[in-house]
């Protein structure tokens, strides 16, 4: 009884402060979608939803299929950057598994731990499973945050931000650079030294095999993501009656998008997203209605392309890595 008593309570404390959180993203979620529907006409964005070109928004599932694929590319030439030895296509099959689980989880912690656990059960070593997607999510950080910081910078197409948004951007780009300043000073043999008798993870970074061209290959493959997302709004917008935002009014709303959907406010970006692309168009000078059928497509097209996901964790071969007794 002793023992019992002395687990049960830091066990509901844990799962008190989860369900918090994930009340907290909800509320956050419908607050959000409630104060954005008072001033958009939502029967108009329903009746350009149900007028969309199936074959449009086949063709923007096919693009979001793509973008995750170039994100499990980018994510295996980062493992095998660090002697993983998971081949590629596992590596695609389990970052549709952890897109699946990102799609419908309060954040993507979820879903790398669900490919990073299936990994060390294939036979990778959890060092380099977990510097290799440390290393996938800063990729992404930075070339987002570059994206949305030359937006911010050139102001195409009349998109331009307030004060307080560009200093977050800012502090965000002043973040990933000093990251990468890091990891590059982890490399010399002084610092090397200081992060292995470090405890914990850090020694394992400084372990870390990275040079330039592994940093240059991984943000080109943020970039190429980014231009699957673009894509997949290009022909979103373009699936409906009114006239579509075209690929370079698409691109140019792809950085700020993804990176304030990446922030953990929400459900799976729901909400946030919404917003943002609403905003996003009316700077633009499109109705804000075309914008919230637009933004619900692509929350809708984005479930679809993770769908692969849950065949590839029906696969005999995840399933034991999933398995305990393996």
């Amino acid at each position: 009884m002793a023992i019992e008593g002395s687990v049960a309570p830091p066990t509901r404390r844990r799962f008190t402060r989860r369900s918090a959180l994930l009340a907290l993203k909800l509320s956050a979620s419908a607050m959000v979608l409630y104060l954005l529907l008072r001033n958009v006409d939502v029967s108009a964005a329903r009746d350009h939803v149900l007028a969309v070109d199936p074959r449009m928004v086949a063709a923007a599932v096919g693009c979001v299929a793509l973008t995750v694929i170039f994100s499990g590319l980018r994510w295996h030439m980062l493992l095998a950057s660090q002697d993983a030895g998971l081949p590629r296509r596992s590596a695609v099959a389990l970052t549709f598994a952890s897109q699946c689980f990102n799609n419908v989880l309060p954040s993507t912690v979820g879903g790398d731990a669900v490919r990073i656990g299936i990994a060390v059960g294939e036979g990778a070593t959890l060092r380099s499973v977990f510097v290799a997607t440390f290393l996938d999510r800063l990729a992404g950080l930075v070339g987002c945050v570059a994206a949305t910081f030359a937006i911010f910078l050139v102001e195409p197409f009349g998109l331009s931000a307030p004060p307080a948004l560009r200093l977050v951007v800012y502090v965000l780009l002043a973040a990933a650079v000093a990251g990468l300043l890091v990891l590059a000073m982890v490399r010399t043999q002084a610092m090397a030294l200081l992060w292995r008798l470090s405890p914990g993870w850090a020694g394992h970074f400084a372990r870390a095999r990275l040079d330039a061209a592994t940093i240059l290959r991984a943000l080109l493959w943020t970039a190429a993501m980014l231009g699957g997302i673009g894509s997949t709004l290009a022909l979103l917008s373009a699936a409906g009656p009114e006239e579509g935002l075209g690929i370079l009014r698409a691109l140019a709303m792809t950085g700020p998008l993804v990176l304030a959907v990446a922030l953990p406010l929400s459900i799976a970006g729901w909400g946030v997203r919404e917003a943002v692309v609403v905003t996003l168009f009316q700077a633009m000078g499109m109705s804000p209605e075309h914008g919230l059928a637009t933004s619900l497509l692509f929350g809708l097209v984005t479930l679809i392309g993770g769908l692969p996901g849950l065949v590839a964790l029906m696969l005999p071969r995840y399933r034991r890595a999933k398995s305990p007794t393996t």
